[in-house]
C-alpha cells in the first residue's frame, strides 16, 4: 500500500474469456470474478462481481483492453459491474475469442498513481542535451533533485546506501 516507484503500470489480473470465469483478489475487494459473454456479432459484455470489501472508502481501478479498445473502470461498491463494448470489428472479435479481454488493476488510486508517476519521472527528467550552455535539467548536467531521487530509489527499493566520495582531478591527455 502507498505510493512507490514504477507503480504507474497496472498489475495483470487475467484474461476474461467466453465461457470461463476468472477469479482474482485486489487491495479493496478480496473476492472478484469476471465473466465475458458475446451479446451479438459486434458486442460483448464483461461482468465483474466484486465482494468482500476490505475498507469502507477503498476502490479498485481497472484497465480493460483488447487489441482495439481500452476502458478504465472504477469499482467502488461491492456489487455486479457490467461493461458493454459495442461496434467491435471482425478482427477484434476474433482476438477476443482467442485471447479474451485483458484485465489489469492499477496499484494505487487516481491520486496515488499521479504521485507514483511524479516519483518515477523525477529519476529520469534531466540531462537531455550535450550542449553545456543549457541549464539543468535541459543541459548535460543532472539537477540535484534528480540525483537525490535516484539515491532514494536505490535505498528504498534495493537497500543500497550511496556514500559521497571525494572527487579527485584526473588529467587525461
Amino acid at each position: 500500500e502507498g505510493t512507490d516507484y514504477f507503480r504507474i503500470f497496472p498489475e495483470y489480473k487475467g484474461n476474461a474469456m467466453f465461457g470461463k470465469t476468472i477469479t482474482f483478489d485486489s487491495q479493496c475487494f478480496k473476492s472478484n470474478t469476471a465473466t465475458l459473454i458475446q451479446k451479438d456479432a459486434t458486442t460483448v459484455e464483461l461482468t465483474i462481481e466484486a465482494s468482500s470489501k476490505s475498507k469502507w472508502l477503498c476502490y479498485d481501478w481497472y484497465y480493460i483492453a483488447s487489441i482495439e479498445h481500452f476502458h478504465i473502470e472504477n469499482v467502488f461498491l461491492p456489487r455486479t459491474h457490467k461493461l458493454v463494448i459495442s461496434n467491435i470489428s471482425r478482427s477484434e472479435m476474433e482476438d477476443i475469442k482467442l485471447q479474451g479481454l485483458r484485465i489489469f488493476r492499477f496499484c494505487d488510486g487516481h491520486v496515488g498513481t499521479l504521485v507514483d508517476l511524479f516519483k518515477t519521472v523525477k529519476m529520469f527528467f534531466g540531462g537531455f542535451s550535450s550542449n553545456p550552455k543549457l541549464p539543468a535539467p535541459f543541459g548535460p548536467k543532472l539537477p540535484k533533485w534528480q540525483i537525490k531521487a535516484n539515491y532514494e530509489f536505490l535505498q528504498h527499493s534495493m537497500g543500497i546506501s550511496m556514500t559521497e566520495r571525494e572527487t579527485n582531478f584526473v588529467d587525461i591527455e
